[in-house]
């Protein structure tokens, strides 16, 4: 029998299983893009939630992300990319 093979436990599978499971996000953006719309993107994500929303449709998905996800923070960019403002969600 080979030793420095791995057999299937309880406590093999809390490992892995704790390592499967999701980060805890932290921030939600909203940032303008192309002709005057804006994006909701998720940080730590390559994609947005949604996007082609103005910004009021933009901050309430936003703040509706933001509960589900659990997030702790809503960053609100200006048309530039720099930070406006941020808004603490309450949980």
């Amino acid at each position: 029998m080979d030793s420095t093979k791995a057999y299937y436990s309880k406590s093999l599978g809390k490992k892995v299983a704790n390592g499967a499971l999701p980060k805890k996000i932290k921030k939600i953006h909203v940032i303008s893009s192309l002709y005057y719309k804006w994006s909701v993107v998720i940080e730590g994500s390559t994609r947005s939630v949604r996007s082609g929303l103005n910004k009021r449709e933009a901050l309430t998905l936003a703040r509706k992300t933001a509960t589900n996800k659990s997030a702790e923070t809503i960053v609100i960019h200006d048309k530039m990319g720099n930070v406006s403002k941020r808004l603490k969600v309450m949980q």
